[in-house]
């Protein structure tokens, strides 16, 4: 058995696969790693660079091709054929540390938890770098820990931080939203449900590339994409709201209700709060509102006590139920002034952080 299977996406990424299966094969690894690119549907030399590289590291790199489905796709056609102990996925456009990768395959040799987190990296296109790091002692068992009202996981995990036990996965039956951008965040959710142990290793695993034209982070894809947001946004709650939770502890349930309510709530700010009055689409927003309150009524309550700050108490999204489904100009022009202040200290954090 391989230590750790690399599923890797890959959409008309001629321009960084290269760099992506440098940083994960190297022959010393041969009995170690196993990297299963799909190529999901390309329509440039995608396919042709991911097979050179099958057949330069034949014990290493498996080709998968397929039509274009979006990311959640191509880890559904991966998994079941993965083969190491543990998974972790990786984007064609970004790549991993080759000596944090080469600790990691090390500790994970002696490990045997559900879970593995390690720090990630952002890299930004201007040259700027934002580090990751999480801290925490160097196992956990939640059979002993879930008994505690203390939060469970890290709110602010992330797909470059996780690493999964494939059997966990496979259990499961795991299955991610096709067809939809931002699907990965279901990456970080559904497994949560049934992960027993983690463990934390304390290397900077992943390199997240950010800043790269047509990118879905990018501000004007997100835009565009609010509809693909909501619809990951639903079968996360749907997948809370119909889950056995008896089974869970209160401690991990709440941590999983923040975590849904945490995605959810910025696809409000963005309709309500963020948006143009020429953008503003109060009929997208009320279809989903709806979805909502039919999927989880406590959940769409609990909305309603939203306020965009403790010192600014407007609990906006019940007063655009309210009132006819709108909001008041005042609400919105305060929330400018909010915005502001917040970019204003998060450029600040950046500064600080950024070296």
């Amino acid at each position: 058995m391989k230590t750790i299977s690399i599923i890797v996406a890959a959409y008309n990424m001629e321009d960084y696969l290269g760099r992506c299966l440098n940083s994960v094969v190297d022959h010393k690894w041969d009995d170690s790693v196993e990297v299963i690119v799909v190529n999901d549907g390309s329509q440039d030399n995608t396919l042709q660079i991911a097979r050179r590289y099958q057949s330069d590291y034949p014990q290493i790199v498996t080709v998968i091709d397929k039509e274009n489905g979006h990311h959640g796709s191509c880890t559904n056609v991966a998994l079941p054929v993965a083969k190491g102990k543990y998974v972790k996925v990786l984007d064609a456009d970004d790549w991993f540390d080759p000596k944090a990768f080469d600790y990691l395959i090390h500790k994970l040799k002696s490990l045997d938890s559900d879970l593995i987190i390690t720090n990630y990296s952002t890299r930004y296109a201007s040259g700027k770098t934002l580090h990751r790091r999480y801290s925490s002692s160097d196992r956990f068992d939640f059979r002993e820990t879930l008994t505690s009202g203390s939060s469970v996981f890290p709110q602010s995990l992330s797909m470059h931080a996780v690493t999964y036990r494939t059997e966990l996965l496979q259990k499961m039956n795991y299955r991610q939203s096709e067809g939809v951008y931002y699907s990965d965040n279901e990456w970080i959710f559904y497994p949560l449900f049934f992960v027993e142990t983690w463990a934390f290793v304390n290397a900077d695993v992943y390199q997240h590339f950010l800043g790269r034209e047509g990118q879905s982070m990018d501000p004007a894809a997100f835009k565009r994409n609010t509809t693909q947001l909501q619809v990951v946004g639903l079968h996360m709650l749907e997948y809370y709201s119909t889950f056995n939770r008896e089974s869970l502890s209160k401690a991990r349930d709440a941590d999983l209700f923040r975590k849904v309510y945490n995605f959810i709530i910025p696809i409000y700010r963005r309709h309500l709060l963020w948006q143009s009055d020429n953008d503003f689409a109060p009929h997208t927003l009320a279809a989903f509102d709806k979805a909502i309150r039919e999927t989880n009524e406590t959940f769409y309550n609990h909305l309603a006590e939203e306020v965009p700050r403790r010192w600014m108490p407007i609990r906006y999204i019940k007063y655009w139920r309210t009132h006819a489904r709108r909001l008041a100009l005042w609400v919105r022009f305060f929330f400018k002034v909010l915005r502001k202040i917040a970019d204003i200290n998060r450029a600040f954090n950046k500064r600080r952080l950024i070296v």
